[in-house]
């Protein structure tokens, strides 16, 4: 049973990663090359309150729970969990 939960989460996975790709692909070329930046353009670090909301986002966003939700679903589905 582990292995056919293990090949549907797979299939869920491909079928989201195929949609995504065809959503890019109707997207004008504007949207998907990165921006041209001059050479003069300097790093600047990101402020106190910056670095803040980065780790806010990293720790409390949605792709952290849906992350942490896939990752117990799978050591759940193989029965034998990491240590």
């Amino acid at each position: 049973m582990s292995r056919n939960l293990i090949a549907s989460i797979g299939a869920g996975l491909l079928l989201t990663a195929s949609c995504l790709a065809q959503q890019a692909a109707n997207l004008p070329s504007a949207l998907i090359t990165s921006p041209r930046v001059s050479p003069a353009a300097q790093y600047t670090s990101p402020t106190q309150k910056e670095r803040l909301q980065i780790y806010v986002r990293h720790t409390f966003g949605v792709y952290s729970f849906v992350e942490a939700g896939m990752r117990g679903g799978i050591e759940q589905a193989r029965d034998s969990p990491d240590r």
